[in-house]
């Protein structure tokens, strides 16, 4: 695996924020506001062996922890390496949603929002993502990752659209 990197932070006008890496779209940081704690509560746990720089997936500890995406399986349940490979890969950011600059309101409460995007590639259809080569998984797919930050509350929805199998049949 090759370094990669980039780290995404989403700021709320309360002073909320969430940190992800680029790399496997995990979130390493969830911070809400403290009147107490300058900088805010972080809410997450993170590993102190994870390695940030995008030579790895990153280790948040379970059920607490960072928060990343394990897919197209989880675990060891299926051929491919532990959690998939969407904890592996470069994901990128498709654009916040807002309008005119304001977040993006949800059921009532202003939300910071922000899209990011991985879709198949001839890395993943061939097993080379990762070395030595792994299985491979043909499938075309687009993930969409959409987070909504609000002042006490973190909403994240992973969105699957899948685009054809082997051999070009939908």
């Amino acid at each position: 695996r090759t370094g990669t990197g980039g780290r995404v932070r989403i700021w709320h006008p309360s002073g909320a924020t969430v940190e992800l890496t680029l790399f496997g779209a995990h979130i390493v940081s969830w911070r809400t506001p403290s009147a107490l704690l300058p900088g805010g509560v972080e809410r997450l746990w993170m590993s102190s062996l994870s390695a940030l720089d995008g030579s790895a997936p990153i280790h948040g500890g379970v059920p607490i922890g960072g928060v990343p995406i394990a897919w197209p399986q989880f675990a060891d349940v299926g051929a491919l390496p532990l959690h998939g490979f969407a904890r592996e890969r470069q994901w990128v950011l498709v654009g916040p949603s807002s309008r005119g600059g304001v977040a993006e309101s949800l059921a009532g409460t202003d939300a910071a929002v922000a899209e990011f995007s991985l879709r198949s590639d001839e890395q993943v259809a061939n097993g080379s993502w990762r070395q030595p080569p792994t299985e491979p998984f043909p499938w075309s797919f687009t993930l969409r990752y959409r987070i909504e930050l609000c002042e006490n509350s973190l909403r994240l929805q992973l969105r699957v659209q899948h685009e054809g199998v082997p051999g070009g049949r939908a």
